[in-house]
């Protein structure tokens, strides 16, 4: 599992979103270039999560940013995506 932790407020105007798409390319990139499996021979093979956890909830621009990353990245390279609150 991969988690992505956020405590700042999301703001109303997608003011993290810039951020967090730079942060989910470096995961993404150690998942593409096989680091995980290289890392940790045990996790080959098994599927991988992404959890979002942020003190504070998604706003409508958020959400509509995770669903893009979802089926435009994640879904192709069999990633799930979860959401929590911390």
């Amino acid at each position: 599992m991969l988690t992505l932790v956020e405590s700042r407020p999301w703001g109303t105007n997608g003011d993290l979103l810039l951020e967090t798409q730079e942060r989910l390319h470096g995961y993404l990139d150690v998942v593409e270039a096989g680091k995980i499996a290289e890392q940790y021979p045990n996790l080959a093979g098994k599927p991988i999560v992404l959890r979002i956890d942020s003190v504070h909830p998604l706003g409508p621009l958020e959400q509509k940013f995770f669903e893009s990353v979802r089926v435009g990245r994640l879904q192709p390279l069999g990633i799930r995506i979860e959401f929590g609150r911390v």
